[in-house]
């Protein structure tokens, strides 16, 4: 039984808009604040998990660090339905933008409950 609270793919949808202006956003601002890199992980490999289901690419090598994260974090969510994903995904990110506490993080909060 899972302990994931439900959200719609509205939220999902809106969350994945988010994540993409942040993306954007960090390639200009470096401002270090952004969120961990487990947390960044876990946000990559449940997004490939829910838009693509299990991976299936081979594993990069050890001399590519951080496409080889990347694939573990991916890889870790091997057998999760896609549909759990995405509500981990959106939990996830809830949890990441309460924690940053920043007026930009609520407002991006706020946005993803009302989609």
């Amino acid at each position: 039984m899972s302990t994931t609270t439900s959200y719609t793919q509205a939220q999902f949808e809106k969350t994945i808009e988010i994540l993409n202006i942040i993306r954007d956003e960090s390639k200009v601002e470096k401002d270090g604040n952004g969120a961990s890199v487990p947390d960044k992980l876990l946000i990559y490999g449940l997004r490939q998990q829910a838009e693509f289901g299990d991976v299936t690419t081979a594993k990069p090598s050890i001399l590519k660090p951080i496409e080889r994260a990347m694939w573990e974090a991916w890889s870790y969510q091997k057998g999760v339905p896609q549909e759990d994903a995405k509500m981990k995904l959106v939990e996830h990110f809830l949890n990441v933008l309460e924690k940053r506490g920043t007026e930009r993080a609520k407002a991006r909060k706020a946005a993803i409950l009302e989609a």
